[in-house]
């Protein structure tokens, strides 16, 4: 992979570094929401599903050009 790439993938993780982090603290403070209504252990379990779900994603996203 040239410099130029290198570049670009650069990028391109930070930006999902980016989503991620405001994803899982969005998340996190909905689960502070979800817990009043759903109990704890159910919202818990919720947002950990919801951040694996992102951090996939991310992941997927990573290997396209």
């Amino acid at each position: 992979m040239n410099e130029a790439g290198n570049q670009i993938l650069g990028r391109l993780l930070s930006f999902n570094e980016m989503i991620f982090i405001t994803l899982s603290v969005g998340l996190s403070v909905l689960l502070g929401v979800l817990s009043d209504f759903l109990g704890f252990w159910v919202a818990w379990f919720m947002v950990i599903f919801l951040n694996v779900t992102v951090l996939f994603f991310i992941l997927l996203s990573k290997d396209k050009k």
